[in-house]
């Protein structure tokens, strides 16, 4: 059976936590399914057990992202890639209604040593946020271990922590090791590695509905920050004028996540190769992606994949608009 190559669109696979919020269905302009405790997060692109996508369109309709990379994972994924390999990212929306956990994701040393881990390097984008919203990342440029150790059993710890003021548009680079929290009232796109392993420092004294604290991983937490990376997470939001199509990226080069912010005002063209695939999530509003498979509409606050096999693609916005798309891909 040959491989058909068209921008492939899911199912959102939907997570409740504790910490869920009231943002998603306004944003993606689709009801999010009501339970106690609310949905916290839109998994957009995700293979794993404990979700994988379904295809919404199109021929594969009703396969699963596991079932097409499984038969065709170089078309699919890149040319290096093998069907008993994860996909390597994962797309989320996350919905904050309340802060999360001070928490870390280990870096591929941690990982070797501890094999049941996965490495977990992020993007965040703010698509909207309360007034008095904040994002915590990365330690305080005056603060220690010491202190930050000391701190370990108290609310104090927050301030041991970088933290900014959200604004729409913002971007967080959040390399593994990284200390951090999204605070309250944010609705964030994340962007990641494909792995699911969080070290939590502290859930700031949260119960849940049955008067029970969630696992914290202190001692696993210490291990993997990296103490001594004091670099700035925040990518402001360009807010200039847009005149010519622009590309933007987010995040420092590594080989684990590439994300560029396209700002689109005419005619756009790129492809993809033999090396792998391309992400589109949608921004600020719909957006057709045209190809030699045909005209594909992205809904706002979906992610399509493009396969790797796909080749030739265009975006054609209509004279006067602009579109705001976030392309990730794997690093370089």
């Amino acid at each position: 059976m040959n491989f058909q190559a068209y921008p492939l669109l899911f199912e959102p696979v939907y997570k409740n936590t504790i910490w869920g919020g009231d943002k998603l269905s306004s944003y993606i302009g689709v009801k999010v399914p009501k339970n106690s405790p609310p949905v916290a997060e839109l998994w957009s692109i995700c293979d794993r057990q404990e979700g994988c996508s379904v295809v919404a369109n199109g021929e594969y309709v009703g396969m699963t992202l596991r079932e097409l990379i499984e038969k065709w994972p170089q078309l699919l994924v890149g040319q290096r890639h093998r069907k008993d390999q994860l996909f390597p990212l994962m797309v989320k929306i996350i919905d904050a209604g309340e802060r999360l956990s001070l928490q870390v994701h280990p870096d591929e040393m941690y990982c070797r040593k501890h094999p049941e881990n996965e490495s977990k390097t992020e993007l965040f984008y703010i698509l909207d946020h309360d007034e008095n919203s904040q994002i915590f990342a990365g330690m305080g440029h005056n603060k220690t271990q010491s202190q930050f150790r000391s701190l370990v059993d108290s609310s104090e710890i927050e301030n041991c922590i970088q933290s900014f003021s959200s604004r729409q548009g913002d971007a967080y680079y959040i390399p593994a090791g990284t200390v951090h929290s999204i605070g309250a009232g944010n609705l964030i796109l994340e962007i990641q590695q494909n792995s699911n392993t969080t070290f939590r420092v502290t859930d700031w004294g949260r119960l849940d509905k049955n008067g029970e604290s969630r696992r914290l991983d202190v001692e696993e937490a210490l291990n993997a920050i990296k103490f001594n990376d004091r670099s700035l997470p925040l990518v402001r939001a360009d807010e200039r004028t847009v005149i010519a199509n622009k590309k933007r990226e987010l995040v420092r080069p590594n080989k684990y996540i590439k994300v560029e912010e396209l700002k689109i005002v005419g005619d756009f063209f790129s492809n993809t190769s033999s090396k792998g695939f391309h992400l589109l999530s949608a921004i600020d509003c719909d957006f057709t992606v045209k190809c030699q498979a045909g005209n594909f509409i992205i809904k706002k606050g979906q992610t399509c994949l493009l396969p790797a096999k796909l080749g030739s693609y265009g975006i054609c916005p209509e004279p006067g608009e602009t579109y705001t798309i976030m392309r990730s891909q794997v690093g370089l």
